[in-house]
């Protein structure tokens, strides 16, 4: 999709973490900054030892929201201006509410994908309890998300039937995930 948004004459900047989907991914080290395709993709590091420690590998994941909104503040203050943040919903409730403080920060369209729906699912996993604060602050905080969203992307209409019922999206579209080579 960067690519495409690239040749229309767009840029594309990617921030994201080291790749870590597959096993595979964890072997080797990617480049801080590279083009691809003349999309910009900009890593955050892994913390130290990241590999062999449970807990640093949650303190990486629960900083990784961190880290974006430092980085969106200093490249506000440097002057950087950004037209869409678009961002998925890993990790839970911290990626959408991120995005959305950095969409407003730089005057931007927001686009949330969402692949899971939070807290609703933690819920029905039985890891929060419905009626606990927990799930009242992340309830609060996603359903405001989904609501400010310029544009919402479900995976299946019965979960964009789930996003209506629960926070009217400004703009809803599905589109399905797709297989990689």
């Amino acid at each position: 999709v960067g690519a495409d948004v690239v040749g229309e004459g767009a840029q594309v900047t990617v921030w994201s973490e080291e790749p870590c989907y597959k096993i595979s991914d964890a072997k080797g080290s990617h480049p801080a900054r590279e083009d691809m395709d003349g999309v910009r993709v900009e890593r955050f590091a892994r913390l130290p030892f990241w590999r062999a420690v449970r807990l640093v590998r949650l303190l990486d994941q629960f900083l990784f929201p961190v880290r974006v909104a430092a980085r969106a503040v200093l490249r506000r203050l440097k002057g950087d201006h950004y037209e869409l943040v678009w961002t998925a919903t890993i990790p839970p409730i911290a990626s959408g509410l991120v995005a959305r403080l950095a969409a407003r920060l730089f005057g931007a369209r927001l686009l949330y994908h969402c692949q899971d729906l939070y807290p609703e699912i933690a819920c029905q996993m039985g890891i929060w309890r419905k009626n606990g604060w927990i799930y009242a602050v992340a309830n609060a905080l996603e359903r405001a998300t989904r609501a400010r969203a310029d544009l919402l992307v479900t995976l299946s209409e019965d979960m964009a039937n789930t996003v209506r019922a629960l926070a009217e999206p400004r703009r809803l579209a599905i589109i399905n995930n797709f297989a990689l080579d």
